[in-house]
């Protein structure tokens, strides 16, 4: 272990290796790194924001959350507990069931809209009053039997005035045998009118919780269809309205990938893809540490751990001056960030592992021995993260990498590994081609695929990127196309 001369690092790298990898648990109120597109989801401009598990979805919506603000209020749907048989089993067969399930949906936001002003003292006294007698039940506590309340038709809406004179608030209750659509329409047009300039995010996050990967996710997908379309026309009509109603879905890419509707080309606009590069996730982590030590964030803080020889401030002595991976030399922290799948919650138990390594050695320098004395934990932690997002599509995947296991190598011919899945036994392959299954653990970041530079797919911006054109192998003037096992995984292969 590197020994420094004596400094106040101690206290950094103690807080460091208590980073939470899950930021329902963590203060995002400290932590919270606010990348170029944030201000966009901040003010609504964004209401889908798509990414892999462990990207930060969780992050964003914890934030906005609990972000304190006069001026703002928010609610937090967490899909943990939602009851999805309610809504499979009372679809109207008489009614489109994406229609339905939009109307739904709608119904959903706009009640939790309700709840939230009644608690909000920027509405109008008389109106918050009404509102709380009839949008009691608190979403964040008791979610299924507060939406099964909210969609069933059992919950009196009241006539809020229409008509009335003078905009007095009337007790008259609609009646329950409305249509679901002249519901949401009465609670549109009563929040248009009684809103006011508060900030109202509705955060709907685990939207994965039914989803099994399975050709009978149909239900689930219609489902999850009708909620980004109750979202997406929700912000256009409050927004033109002058309203700062927001709901805002955080969904998975992969999820979103296999979605299909006539409208999906319509949400580019307003939908973002959760993508991290080298700069950016080097940044969130001096972000971080920035916040434990007391440090302004800036260019110097920037300067200061990612260049050699810098001594602007304490943060240059938290890391050795140069990593090896084997091949070149890198910069440490560069080099953590090559066992992630550019995750921040793979770079942050990396660092977890990394810094109570160097505080139980007495030191308070992060060098090439602590990853070296961590990186086979590390790797147990990413096989099981691999295997939690694989598993549903390519069971037995560690099975399927094995010669990078038996010749020690982290690449090898496209054609070997390719020939090598061939003649595995269907126990194996799920009696899958093998070009689908390389496909795949291409598509997982198990693998890199290329010819002269190896990609991995969490490398490309685009949410559903194409796996890499592989030319003629044949042809003697074309590159041989490779096959490189992910960094992170080599110890538990053995290499």
């Amino acid at each position: 272990m590197a020994k420094s001369e004596p400094q106040n690092s101690c206290q950094t790298l103690k807080a460091m290796a208590s980073w939470k990898i899950n930021a329902s648990n963590e203060d995002m109120r400290k932590y919270f790194f606010a990348f170029d597109e944030f201000s966009r989801i901040q003010s609504g401009d964004i209401c889908l924001v798509l990414g892999r598990k462990g990207s930060g979805k969780t992050a964003i919506c914890e934030y906005l959350h609990n972000k304190p603000g006069e001026n703002k209020r928010s609610v937090l749907l967490s899909f943990k507990d939602f009851p999805f048989d309610h809504f499979y089993s009372g679809a109207n067969p008489t009614t489109a069931k994406s229609s339905q399930y939009t109307n739904t949906w709608k119904l959903i936001v706009l009640s939790a809209t309700c709840w939230l002003m009644s608690k909000d003292p920027r509405v109008d006294y008389k109106t918050r009053k009404l509102l709380a007698a009839h949008f009691t039940d608190d979403p964040t506590k008791a979610l299924s039997l507060t939406l099964t309340k909210w969609t069933s038709g059992k919950l009196e809406i009241p006539d809020f005035g229409f008509g009335a004179t003078g905009g007095s608030i009337e007790r008259a209750h609609i009646q329950n045998e409305q249509s679901l659509g002249e519901r949401v329409a009465r609670l549109e047009e009563f929040i248009a009118r009684a809103a006011p300039d508060t900030t109202y995010y509705l955060l709907f996050d685990d939207l994965h919780e039914d989803y099994t990967g399975e050709k009978d996710d149909s239900e689930y997908f219609i489902v999850l269809t009708g909620l980004i379309s109750a979202i997406t026309h929700l912000r256009t009509k409050f927004r033109k309205q002058g309203k700062q109603i927001i709901p805002i879905a955080f969904v998975r890419d992969d999820i979103f990938g296999r979605l299909r509707h006539s409208d999906k080309n319509h949400w580019v606009d307003v939908q973002w893809n959760l993508h991290w590069e080298l700069l950016s996730l080097q940044k969130m982590v001096i972000y971080r540490i920035c916040a434990d030590a007391g440090t302004a964030y800036n260019q110097d803080a920037l300067r200061c751990v990612l260049k050699d020889g810098s001594r602007i401030s304490k943060m240059s002595k938290l890391f050795g001056k140069k990593g090896f991976d084997g091949e070149r030399y890198v910069g440490l922290l560069e080099y953590m960030i090559e066992l992630t799948q550019y995750r921040p919650r793979d770079l942050l138990k990396i660092f977890r592992l990394a810094a109570t390594n160097t505080l139980a050695h007495d030191a308070d320098i992060i060098d090439s021995d602590d990853i070296t004395n961590v990186e086979f934990e590390y790797s147990s932690y990413l096989r099981q993260e691999f295997e939690d997002e694989i598993h549903l599509v390519v069971p037995n995947f560690l099975a399927l990498v094995a010669p990078f296991r038996k010749y020690r190598v982290s690449v090898l011919p496209y054609d070997n590994l390719l020939k090598f899945i061939k003649q595995q036994p269907r126990t194996i392959t799920q009696g899958r081609p093998a070009q689908e299954l390389i496909e795949d653990l291409w598509y997982f970041g198990v693998i890199a695929v290329g010819h002269e530079k190896l990609r991995f797919r969490y490398m490309e911006k685009s949410i559903s990127p194409a796996f890499p054109v592989i030319m003629d192998q044949t042809d003697p003037s074309v590159p041989k196309a490779r096959v490189g096992i992910h960094a992170g995984l080599r110890p538990v292969l053995g290499f």
